[in-house]
């Protein structure tokens, strides 16, 4: 599912401290479990420099900024400001429904069963798990939504527009759905032979903005391209599925 290139090809940032990349979909951030063999994006940075840390994760089919530091010390500069929730994450999801959020705001703790990785909404074992919704676009059917993380838990956005019965497209575990060309394109004629494949062969969140402090405590804020795939199911949305 990753798109072609190599690390390199991938980075978007680079100075004597730190690497921002434009995470490919479909490459996990760290070595899974049974999938010794499989790349991972740690592995690739350390491939690229010699000396390379993580400095937060993103999920495997998600795209976007992800932030790698080269040295002991700036690792620690960036790890103290994501423990203290001072960095800025800001991800743009596509999601079912036509939503109208402003601020709104999913205050809901969440719980993980890390022997069995499942991810749930439960107010006595949950921990803390704030983020901030608001719509930048309206489709017939769909909605583009900034999501701004107030903490970091496993599936937290997608755990929380479920919640607001917005799920994100082609997210199957939280009530998203694929969406095919046929669905929203009037008179659509499917000619080719073989089964009609989603518009997006995953669900559609993109980690768009990401800002941190440097070592000379500068502000260093980015925001990151579409890949592709989430470009393109924008772009139908726009050209198909647009209030008229």
């Amino acid at each position: 599912m990753a798109k072609n290139g190599t690390f390199k090809d991938w980075i978007l940032f680079e100075d004597k401290d730190y690497i921002l990349i434009n995470k490919p979909a479909g490459i996990a951030s760290l070595k899974e479990r049974g999938n010794s063999q499989k790349a991972n994006l740690l592995d690739l940075a350390r491939n690229y420099t010699s000396v390379a840390f993580l400095c937060h994760r993103i999920d495997k089919y998600t795209s976007g900024g992800l932030l790698f530091a080269k040295n002991e010390e700036s690792l620690r500069n960036a790890s103290v400001q994501f423990q203290r929730r001072e960095v800025t994450k800001v991800y743009h999801a596509l999601v079912h429904g036509v939503a109208d959020l402003k601020d709104t705001t999913v205050d809901l703790p969440i719980w993980i069963d890390q022997r069995n990785r499942k991810v749930r909404i439960d107010k006595q074992n949950g921990k803390k798990s704030k983020t901030i919704f608001n719509t930048i676009k309206q489709y017939n059917d769909f909605s583009l939504i900034a999501c701004t993380l107030e903490s970091g838990r496993m599936h937290q956005i997608r755990i929380h527009l479920s919640h607001l019965s917005f799920p994100i497209v082609g997210d199957h575990l939280y009530g998203g759905k694929d969406v095919l060309l046929s669905d929203i394109k009037h008179k659509f004629n499917f000619n080719r032979t073989g089964e009609e494949q989603p518009i997006i062969k995953r669900f559609a969140l993109h980690a768009f903005k990401l800002g941190f402090k440097n070592l000379k405590g500068e502000i260093m804020e980015f925001e990151i391209p579409y890949p592709k795939d989430f470009k393109v199911l924008e772009k139908m949305f726009s050209k198909y599925n647009t209030w008229t």
